[in-house]
């Protein structure tokens, strides 16, 4: 349903949320935001009209996902390269290595996720054992080919 909901916002709106998710705590700033995408009011109106985003009450200045399942079906939709561009480019503040230091739990986070992504990605093009024995013919598989 989630899902749904993001596949029907705008380009923009989409892409937004979807790179706002990289983000290991469910709230952040424009500032935040500007690392990672190109924030613009027009989708983050978008995105709080159909409540997948929201202003944090106490501080204006944060915005939040609305529920901390969005962020996890937003971050789930990112194309592999955008999340391992985002997931290994954030976590260290481009460069910046105050800001890679007060934010070690989202830097621990996001290497994990770009290692999940990678491993996933790898697992995805070994063969399975079938595929292999008919690239590297046995004497048996030979001898079994012959027959037919």
């Amino acid at each position: 349903m989630i899902a749904a909901r993001i596949d029907h916002l705008s380009p923009q709106g989409r892409d937004l949320i979807r790179k706002a998710s990289v983000f290991a705590r469910s709230s952040f700033t424009l500032d935040e935001l500007d690392l990672v995408a190109e924030p613009n009011a027009e989708a983050l109106g978008q995105l709080e009209e159909e409540e997948l985003l929201e202003h944090d009450g106490d501080r204006p200045e944060l915005w939040r996902f609305s529920h901390g399942m969005v962020r996890d079906v937003a971050y789930e939709s990112l194309p592999s390269a955008s999340a391992s561009a985002c997931t290994c480019w954030w976590p260290t503040g481009s460069g910046n290595p105050e800001t890679a230091a007060r934010r070690p739990r989202a830097i621990a986070f996001h290497l994990e996720q770009a290692a999940s992504r990678r491993s996933t990605s790898t697992r995805a093009t070994v063969r399975s054992p079938n595929a292999r024995s008919t690239r590297w013919p046995t004497p048996a598989t030979s001898r079994a080919r012959a027959r037919t």
